[in-house]
C-alpha cells in the first residue's frame, strides 16, 4: 500500500474542502454536528457537484471513482461538519446492495434520485428482541399472490423519518432457518400500514426512529437478490461501510478544536495535556490509514472483512477516548449548558461525548467485530 495520495486525489480533496467551506460558512449547526443532521438542500447541492455516488459505476449514474476517493469525500465532510444524513445511508448502504443484486428496474428507480440528492433511504435491520443479531430477525414477509405481506418492527433506524425507501431485512423462511431464511425488500415508505416513530436520544436530537409494519404489501418485484439470500448481501454491504473513516474525520476535528482551545486558554502549558494530545493525534493518524487500507483492498477486489472490522473497533474506541480527554481538559466548562469555550462549541462537545458510546454499537457492536477479527483474521474458530 502506498501511504500517500495521488496528485489527483489531493486536488479532489482541496476542491471538496473549498465547496464545503462555502456551503457551511453560514451553517450554524455545523458548529456541533458530526454528520447526523438532515439538510435536503445541502444534499441536493452535493449531488449537483457529483459528490454522491462517487464510487458507483458510471453506467449506473455514478462517478466511477475509487473507494479511496469516496473515503476522502467522507473524511472531509465529517471533518467539516457537513449535514450528511440526506445521502449517507442511501449512498453507502442501500445503493451498493441495489447495484450488486438489484434488477435493472430497481436500479433505475432509486439510483438516479439518490445521486441527485433528491431522496433519502434507510436500512431496517435491528429489532427489539434480537438487537444486532440480524440472523434472529423476526419481522415476517409472507409471499402471496405477487407481493410480500410484511409485519413486524425495526428499531434504531437512522434517518427513518426522512426516507422514501427502506431496505428491509425480513424473514421469508422459518424461524429455525436463522440467517438462511432472510430476504431483502426495497420498501416504499409511503406504503399503507407503515408507522414511523421518532426516537429521542440522550443528547436531545432525533436521528433515529422505530418503524412498524402492519400488513404492508410490498410488490414481489421489489425483492433485492434471491429469496432467502438477504443475509449474505447484508453482511457484504455492512462490511463495506464499517471502514469507519467518518469517525476519523470527527476525531481530527475534535483534536484540532482541542489544540486551539489549549492555545487560547493556556491549558497547553501543562506537559501532561501536551503528551496526551500528542498521543491521541498520533493514534488518529494511525486510524486514518487503517481505514484507508480497507478501501484500498476493496478497490483491488481483495477481501477486507477483517480490516474493516479492525477499523470499526479502533476508530470507535479512539473517538470515545478523545471525547473523554476533551472533557478532562475543559473540566467543568465541558458540561456547561450552552455557549463556547475558547475554540470549542460546548454543545457540540456534550453531544459528541454522549453519542460516542453508540458508535461502538451501530453498524455491528465492537464485540461482534472482535469476533470477526478473532475467527477470520486469527483463525480462532469457535
Amino acid at each position: 500500500m502506498d501511504f500517500q495520495f495521488t496528485p489527483e486525489q489531493e486536488t479532489f480533496r482541496r476542491e471538496l474542502a473549498d465547496f464545503l467551506l462555502t456551503e457551511l460558512k453560514n451553517y450554524l449547526i455545523a458548529d456541533y454536528t458530526w454528520g447526523d443532521c438532515y439538510d435536503p438542500a445541502f444534499t441536493r447541492r452535493a449531488g449537483e457537484k457529483g459528490y454522491i455516488g462517487l464510487a458507483w459505476p458510471k453506467r449506473l449514474w455514478g462517478g466511477g471513482r475509487s473507494m479511496v476517493d469516496l473515503h476522502i469525500c467522507t473524511e472531509e465532510m465529517t471533518y467539516r461538519g457537513a449535514p450528511m444524513m440526506g445521502h449517507w445511508i442511501a449512498e453507502r448502504l442501500v445503493a451498493p446492495a441495489v447495484i450488486a443484486c438489484g434488477t435493472p428496474e430497481q436500479q433505475a428507480l432509486v439510483l438516479p434520485p439518490i445521486a441527485r440528492g433528491e431522496i433519502a433511504c434507510c436500512v431496517g435491520l435491528a429489532e427489539p428482541q434480537t438487537g444486532c443479531d440480524i440472523g434472529g430477525a423476526e419481522t415476517r414477509a409472507v409471499e402471496k399472490d405477487g407481493y410480500f405481506e410484511v409485519n413486524g418492527q425495526k428499531m434504531f433506524i437512522t434517518g427513518g423519518q426522512w426516507c422514501r425507501y427502506c431496505l428491509l431485512l425480513a424473514r421469508t423462511g422459518t424461524p429455525e432457518s436463522r440467517h438462511r431464511g432472510l430476504s431483502l425488500l426495497l420498501v416504499d415508505m409511503r406504503s399503507p400500514g407503515i408507522t414511523v416513530n421518532r426516537l429521542a436520544c440522550l443528547y436531545g436530537d432525533y436521528p433515529f426512529s422505530h418503524i412498524f409494519f402492519d400488513n404492508v404489501r410490498v410488490p414481489g418485484t421489489m425483492l433485492v437478490g434471491e429469496k432467502n439470500g438477504g443475509f449474505k448481501i447484508t453482511t457484504t454491504f455492512m462490511n463495506h461501510d464499517r471502514s469507519s473513516v467518518e469517525l476519523i474525520g470527527i476525531c481530527r476535528r475534535l483534536i484540532d478544536a482541542l489544540v486551539r482551545y489549549c492555545q487560547d486558554t493556556g491549558a497547553g502549558r501543562d506537559a501532561r495535556v501536551r503528551q496526551r494530545l500528542a498521543g491521541l493525534a498520533t493514534e488518529t493518524e494511525v486510524g486514518k490509514w487503517i481505514c484507508y487500507r480497507a478501501a484500498w483492498l476493496l478497490d483491488r477486489g481483495r477481501p477486507m472483512d477483517v480490516e474493516s472490522s479492525i477499523a470499526k473497533v479502533y476508530a470507535s474506541d479512539l473517538m470515545q477516548r478523545i471525547a473523554n480527554e476533551a472533557l478532562r481538559i475543559c473540566r467543568l466548562r465541558g458540561i456547561a449548558v450552552a455557549g463556547r469555550t475558547g475554540a470549542l462549541n460546548v454543545e457540540w462537545l456534550q453531544k459528541l461525548y454522549m453519542n460516542c458510546l453508540a458508535r461502538t454499537i451501530g453498524g455491528g457492536s465492537d464485540e461482534m467485530m472482535r469476533n470477526v477479527v478473532a475467527q477470520w483474521g486469527l483463525g480462532l474458530l469457535k
